[in-house]
């Protein structure tokens, strides 16, 4: 009789003391179950032509295939040559070098390591002249590669053109007038010959602003903005008369006593000639950046502010857990709890610049579960 108290007494301690394990053991695993993603540690590249930089380039860290690497266009001067600026953000730097090939890669014309550079700290400052091993008026693939303290090689990709006839500077002083006159109201009754007012365009909406639009439209209509950073252009296109250029720049506003920030994006497509330049196609799109904590709820709705209408969304069966993503933002909000949460960004309060901002990313949502799991995949948009 006594054994088998004993053994009771015994098992009930065993019994418990593995519960205390267990659970133990679980809390560990779901207590947190975040991951913090290492920071934005590349460096950036800018081009220089004029008194202006363009060609914000972002770097790899494998060699891609330079035939899809098309994003941007870089002007060669008349001796071949080109202006770089390499912002370092604490990145040690041990040398810099560059490669040209053709358009599709397969051959390479020139491997050279770049001599011609000023270390200015934060921020590195140099010059490179191609060979004359090149063709006047045809494109080439421009490879950077910049080798880091930690051992790594980064590269950075364009598209070069060594034009003498293609007037680039001309063009993009056309574009970033065009786009200062915009926050200037009375300056921009002089861009009214330049649009192409009618019904097509859609005065209803900020985030959608094109050559049809009202003039109104084009100033922000009655929205007080500020502009926050300066227009980065990138030169997608470039031809003897025509060009295609992209702007990317952030304003701000006041809401409710708390600033919030907007994505813009312009695209221009224009056509120069020496008496006038004329405006063949211009495209708006401003975007908030989603703030959970400001004020997000609006009745039963969670309001985004100016945005477009295709949002990433995705619902779990029950309809309990949604997930959407914006700005590169992906957030999910549990209609139980009603409780909004910030599941992945690039950027937040700590992490605020160009790399973090950087829209070369894209986050497709996959699928969301009952519990709330979401399944998503990050693309490389460009």
């Amino acid at each position: 009789m006594k054994k088998s108290i004993w053994k009771g007494i015994v098992f009930g301690v065993v019994f418990f003391a593995s519960l205390i394990v267990i659970s133990k053991l679980m809390n560990k695993d779901t207590t947190d179950m975040t991951t913090e993603m290492p920071g934005a540690s590349f460096p950036v590249m800018y081009m220089s032509l004029g008194d202006y930089t363009y060609n914000e380039l972002h770097g790899y860290a494998q060699a891609m295939d330079v035939a899809y690497m098309r994003e941007s266009i870089t002007v060669l001067g008349e001796d071949r040559g080109l202006s770089f600026v390499l912002e370092k953000f604490g990145s040690g730097i041990t040398g810099l070098s560059f490669e040209v090939r053709s358009a599709t890669g397969q051959r390479l014309i020139e491997s050279t390591p770049i001599q011609d550079y000023q270390d200015k700290g934060e921020r590195i400052t140099g010059q490179i002249v191609l060979k004359d091993l090149i063709e006047k008026n045809q494109e080439y693939a421009l490879v950077f590669l910049v080798q880091t303290q930690a051992g790594q090689t980064i590269r950075y990709y364009t598209r070069v053109i060594w034009s003498t006839d293609y007037n680039a500077l001309e063009k993009l002083a056309y574009v970033m007038d065009f786009n200062e006159k915009t926050f200037d109201r009375e300056a921009a009754k002089e861009l009214a010959r330049y649009m192409e007012t009618n019904a097509e365009g859609d005065n209803t909406t900020l985030h959608q602003v094109n050559i049809h639009s009202s003039l109104n439209q084009v100033t922000w209509a009655q929205l007080e903005v500020e502009k926050e950073t300066e227009p980065m252009a990138r030169l997608v296109e470039l031809a003897e008369q025509t060009a295609s250029i992209r702007l990317q720049y952030m304003v701000s506003r006041s809401e409710e006593g708390r600033k919030q920030y907007y994505n813009v994006e312009e695209f221009y497509r224009i056509r120069y000639t020496e008496e006038r330049t004329y405006l063949l196609d211009f495209r708006r799109q401003m975007t908030r950046y989603f703030d959970e904590k400001g004020e997000v709820y609006g009745g039963n709705k969670i309001v985004l502010g100016i945005a477009g209408a295709d949002i990433p969304f995705r619902e779990s069966e029950d309809g309990n857990n949604f997930v959407f993503a914006v700005q590169n933002k992906l957030c999910s909000y549990n209609v139980t709890e009603n409780k909004l949460t910030v599941l992945f960004s690039f950027y937040d309060a700590e992490n605020w610049d160009v790399r973090t901002l950087y829209d070369g990313h894209d986050l497709k949502i996959l699928d969301v579960d009952e519990a709330g799991g979401v399944a998503g995949v990050h693309v490389l948009a460009d």
